[in-house]
């Protein structure tokens, strides 16, 4: 684990409970996932995002790389916005998901679901088979994430960098923000069904920022939760979750996702069984149900599970959990 195990999640040692995602180490709990849940619903929260991979891509054939490894077509990006997709395997399944941010001197591509060793390799392999002229930096050991959720973390924001936080909509990036000395840029990205951000550091002013948060959001409650209460926000809010249910699909398109699939333009990674998919049919398709009965609360669903209909299976669990 030596490497591999986050600096808040060292900071912290014995105080949080660490699992790991995408090859990191990372805490997964602090205190317990419901009274996490409650924090984030509630009030203001702290993540550690330190596994997230963070490119940024540089030269004549940046976006043009770009364009061939994403799902969604990037003709709608803009500057100072991000666009959310997906990278897919041959098959239409999922490799990773992604959001794609035009710097205006390059492009910014940050990866969650696969580890950033993969997703580089994966950008090498596609821009050597390709001729392209690209430069690919690697900054995911140097460029660090915080998650900042809850629906009044964009009043901490405000504290800490002024009206710019009030303004700053859904999937926009803001650069260039300063507390103390530390540098930051803040993305807008709402995964938690709350006002979410991803604040985006260097690797040595990570734990400063970290800490200058807590301190600044004293005021406010915060407090810091693990990945496990973020993702049952998010599956409350039928937000995929490329770790878990977003894992049982086959393709993509069973997913039912707000990302768009690209029918014409240049090809990407996976578009001939997309394209087959939606020749064929969908089979299957990624839907929300609630179990109301008090009994629901015991562990009696597991991912895997039939859901029967008039005694026939129609369909599997791919992800639950109480809330």
């Amino acid at each position: 684990m030596l490497g591999r195990l986050s600096q808040i999640a060292t900071f912290y040692g014995e105080r949080a409970t660490v699992g790991w995602r995408d090859g990191r180490a990372v805490s997964s709990v602090y205190e317990t996932v419901e009274a996490e849940y409650r924090k984030i619903r509630k009030g203001i929260t702290l993540t550690d995002c330190s596994y997230v991979g963070n490119f940024r891509l540089e030269g004549p054939d940046a976006f043009r790389l770009l364009d061939r490894i994403s799902f969604a077509g990037l003709n709608r990006l803009t500057l100072g916005r991000l666009l959310p997709s997906y990278v897919l395997d041959e098959d239409g399944g999922l490799f990773c998901e992604v959001l794609v941010a035009d710097a205006g001197d390059g492009y910014r591509l940050v990866s969650e679901g696969a580890d950033p060793v993969r997703v580089r390799a994966l950008l090498d392999a596609t821009a050597a088979s390709g001729g392209l002229d690209v430069a690919i930096v690697d900054e995911t050991q140097t460029q660090l994430f915080i998650g900042l959720n809850g629906p009044y973390s964009w009043e901490l924001l405000k504290s800490l960098i002024g009206p710019s936080a009030i303004g700053l909509r859904a999937l926009e990036t803001l650069p260039g923000n300063q507390v103390d000395g530390i540098l930051f840029a803040v993305h807008r990205v709402d995964k938690a069904g709350e006002y979410g951000y991803l604040l985006q550091v260097d690797h040595d002013y990570l734990l400063a920022l970290w800490q200058q948060l807590l301190e600044v959001g004293r005021r406010f409650e915060i407090a810091p939760v693990g990945y496990e209460a973020v993702d049952l926000c998010k599956l409350e809010n039928r937000l995929t979750n490329i770790h878990r249910e977003a894992r049982s699909a086959a393709h993509v398109l069973e997913l039912n996702t707000r990302v768009l699939v690209r029918r014409d333009g240049s090809d990407y990674r996976g578009r001939s069984a997309i394209e087959k998919a939606l020749s064929d049919g969908i089979k299957r398709r990624l839907i929300g149900m609630m179990v109301e009965d008090e009994r629901a609360a015991q562990p009696l669903i597991e991912p895997g599970d039939g859901v029967y209909a008039d005694g026939v299976r129609v369909g599997d669990i791919a992800h639950c959990a109480f809330s």
